[in-house]
């Protein structure tokens, strides 16, 4: 068929301008900084600020509507707790909790949190919305349109045919 087949996944998850810059910029986070990866283990994660404070409760909506998601877990002690300092790492970042935990946010989204971790997040007292490994990622596709776009010679057509393997009921 003459279709190029380019595949990438980890590399494009802690590029400048890659997956997690990208779930940044869909969040509307600013001051977004890269975590310095002689400080710290994740070196995947980015932290930013919202331009408004608000509820850990209006934040987990938001970050619904922000990735069009039907669904997130939230763990929070408080649901009310403020919300400034977000911390993110799209796909499967549960492991890098002592991370945001670190840098001080106030709320921690990633995707595959589990039963124990969860118990280990309420512990430390950091507040985590788990928006899924589909949900973190999805929007992979819009980054490489927007990316590959700007190539004039190539067309570029965005697939609407990624499908979350979990279901909900």
């Amino acid at each position: 068929l003459g279709i190029p087949v380019y595949s990438m996944h980890t590399n494009l998850d802690i590029a400048d301008d890659g997956l997690n810059d990208h779930l940044a910029k869909k969040l509307e986070l600013k001051d977004v900084e890269k975590l310095d990866q002689d400080k710290f283990e994740d070196p995947f994660m980015r932290v930013g600020f919202l331009n408004e404070e608000m509820s850990l409760k209006d934040f987990t909506g938001y970050v619904k509507d922000k990735l069009k998601l039907e669904n997130v877990i939230l763990v929070s002690n408080d649901d009310n707790k403020k919300v400034q300092k977000v911390a993110l790492c799209s796909g499967a970042g549960k492991s890098f909790m002592k991370d945001a935990l670190k840098v001080k946010a106030d709320c921690f989204v990633t995707g595959d949190m589990n039963y124990h971790g969860a118990l280990d997040a309420l512990d430390e007292g950091i507040n985590i919305i788990d928006a899924g490994h589909y949900g973190t990622e999805r929007i992979v596709t819009s980054l490489l349109y927007e990316f590959l776009s700007q190539i004039e010679e190539v067309e570029v057509v965005e697939s609407q045919t990624m499908i979350n393997p979990l279901k909900i009921y």
